[in-house]
């Protein structure tokens, strides 16, 4: 039976990633997209499904409409970063909208594997004690969106696990092309183009240099929730946890370095305070044996073809939307 698949977060830059991927690898499958605002759906592209997930209503249509038997669950709150002071509002994204999809989905009657794009956040101040985290580290977060993925985390397994086939994909660093300046990459690589038309002065300005991270093209991220999906196995209901990593922290210098080799023009470096997020996880990077034994996946774009295209991405983006 060719697959429904339900797509929430379409929109998104991880998503639309997906989006692309199902579009190009799933011919035979009916997909639907899920977004919260008004969104021109790209050519090629069915039309999106305008819902608010946290409306348990909403999410009741969507099912009952769709009748999925995949449901890949990657809305939510992106930014880290973007917490303070909006507590409420990524609880409300990341926790509440997940435990109503998950209600509808439960109340459906049907056999639905269900992906969800949790995060390496989970963690928190467990990657002190490891070289790197893998599905047995004790998740121990510090801050509320990794408290709000756990918390999600949580409800999937307390509402689907019994009678459904539920994968917790804990993603690490995403960055690439369409990456918005909310993430360190994204902002870097669109300062740097900026910087060669001339737009801004010659100085990138930056935040922590010295924290590591595993940072992971998000083409590698898409295919890896892609083939968790559409793997063809027997339908087993339960929890599986997954890392999505490469496994190589690298410090926010090495973005610094990389850009440095990819632009013509000389600029300055400077640590500005207002983008200094507090942390006390020096180093975060993740083992990802387990997925890459599962799907016979591993990231396989190198890290200055990832950066070289994230820096052209920026470079073709019109100065006013840069």
């Amino acid at each position: 039976m060719p697959s429904r698949i339900l797509l929430t977060g379409g929109g998104g830059f991880i998503g639309g990633h997906v989006l692309d991927l199902l579009q190009s690898k799933k011919a035979d499958a009916s997909i639907h997209w899920v977004t919260s605002g008004a969104a021109p759906s790209p050519e090629g592209r069915p039309a999106p499904i305008i819902a608010d997930l946290s409306e348990p209503a909403d999410c009741q249509r969507i099912v009952e409409d769709v009748a999925p038997n995949i449901v890949i669950h990657l809305a939510g709150a992106a930014s880290v970063g973007g917490t303070k002071g909006v507590e409420a509002s990524v609880w409300r994204n990341n926790f509440t909208a997940t435990k109503h999809l998950a209600s509808a989905v439960a109340q459906a009657g049907l056999k639905t594997t269900f992906v969800f794009a949790s995060s390496a956040e989970v963690y928190g101040h467990a990657f002190n004690g490891v070289d790197r985290a893998s599905e047995q580290t004790i998740p121990d977060p510090q801050s509320t969106y990794g408290r709000t993925k756990l918390a999600a985390e949580f409800i999937l397994r307390d509402m689907l696990a019994s009678e459904h086939q539920v994968f917790l994909l804990r993603l690490f660093n995403s960055f690439g092309p369409k990456q918005d300046e909310r993430f360190v990459v994204g902002s870097l690589a669109s300062q740097v183009a900026r910087i060669e038309r001339g737009d801004i002065p010659p100085v990138l300005l930056i935040g922590n240099r010295e924290a590591k991270r595993d940072f992971l093209d998000v083409r590698d991220t898409a295919e890896a929730i892609f083939r968790v999906a559409t793997k063809d196995a027997p339908f087993a209901p339960g929890v599986t946890v997954f890392n999505v990593a490469t496994g190589i922290p690298r410090p926010i210098d090495a973005i610094v370095d990389q850009l440095k080799k990819l632009s013509p023009v000389h600029f300055e470096v400077q640590v500005d305070p207002e983008r200094l997020r507090p942390s006390d996880v020096p180093s975060a990077a993740g083992d990802a044996q387990a997925l890459q034994s599962y799907v016979q996946w591993r990231p396989t774009i190198e890290w200055d073809q990832s950066m070289r295209d994230t820096l052209d991405w920026w470079r073709t983006k019109p100065a006013q939307e840069a």
